[in-house]
């Protein structure tokens, strides 16, 4: 009898501590449901960290431009022509090369871009750059040129990702030296740049059109509802040009340009800009923010987005105010 009183003395304390156990790991999961669910303004980065795994590139079939020739000439090894020679040395549309220096090897995520590449544009596949009729800010350049620039003056500023970041007035600001902010803010920045306050156009747009948005009831918060993929891509939806999500149409694809990827019904997607930048095949790069880690903000991501974000949609915004 007594050895068995003695065994039953630790049973209890044993229970009690799994008991505590169980109900910290309980409470754990509920603040993580919870923090996804209503807290982050998306999900970009992934589980290990913010680095992110690339998909094999799509095959997008041979490129056609204007002048009816590839970025990169396929000539039999001993058949090269002076033509093909200098077409090496000047591009497709006779400019000196220029050499991306910006990459300088071990990043501390997977990118696309690689090292060596040339920097071409849609000059080099005979593409012609569209404008936009409007300038909101009236300052002799047009939107969709500085949607680029902005976007690019926002980037030049070394964010870093996170989706924890709460910021009174919406917009992210330096806070102890560093700037922290998600995809959308790319957008936001770029629209500032250009004169349009995407924060209170689409603030006043959810009040006035609540049926056009997903989830407008789901913690509505003036300082984040901007900065949901989700709510950028239904205001888009109701106030842009909606275009080819089709990789194959290049000249489609024009600097200034908005791309949509994943799934916004379940907050798994990510936001770009369209860039200036071309790879060798044609395709634009993008400008975004992406993952915790990352050094190189313009980037060959349109046929290696990353895992379960495909391409959603394309928009073009063409000076919709609030009217």
């Amino acid at each position: 009898m007594k050895r068995k009183k003695a065994s039953n003395r630790w049973l209890r304390p044993t229970i009690a501590i799994a008991g505590v156990l169980l109900l910290l790991f309980i409470g754990v999961k509920i603040s993580t449901v919870i923090y996804e669910k209503y807290m982050n303004p998306d999900r970009t980065s992934s589980a290990e960290g913010g680095s992110y795994q690339t998909l094999p590139e799509i095959d997008i079939g041979p490129v056609t431009t204007k002048k009816s020739t590839t970025a990169q000439n396929t000539v039999p090894t001993g058949k090269e022509t002076e033509q093909t020679q200098q077409t090496e040395q000047t591009g497709q549309s006779g400019r000196t090369p220029v050499w991306d220096t910006e990459y300088t090897g071990a990043l501390e995520v997977d990118y696309t871009r690689l090292p060596g590449r040339r920097i071409l544009t849609g000059e080099d596949f005979g593409y012609a750059l569209y404008k936009s009729p409007h300038d909101a800010n009236k300052d002799g350049i047009d939107d969709q040129t500085q949607f680029v620039m902005g976007a690019k003056e926002f980037l030049a500023r070394n964010p870093q990702y996170d989706s924890r970041a709460y910021y009174q007035g919406g917009y992210p600001f330096e806070r102890d030296g560093e700037l922290k902010g998600v995809c959308t803010d790319v957008i936001s920045f770029a629209f500032l740049a250009a004169g349009y306050d995407l924060k209170a156009l689409i603030d006043a747009d959810m009040q006035a059109h609540p049926e056009n948005y997903i989830n407008y009831s789901e913690n509505f918060d003036l300082n984040m509802n901007f900065r949901r993929v989700r709510n950028q891509y239904c205001f888009f939806m109701q106030h842009a040009d909606i275009l080819t999500t089709d990789l194959t149409d290049r000249e489609a694809w024009q600097p200034g340009d908005i791309v949509v990827f994943g799934n916004v019904h379940a907050s798994q997607a990510h936001i770009a800009l369209v860039s200036t930048r071309r790879a060798e095949d044609g395709v634009p790069y993008v400008l975004h923010l992406a993952s915790r880690g990352q050094t190189l903000f313009e980037e060959d991501y349109l046929t290696t987005c990353q895992v379960n974000k495909p391409i959603l949609a394309h928009f073009r915004y063409n000076g919709y105010n609030g009217e």
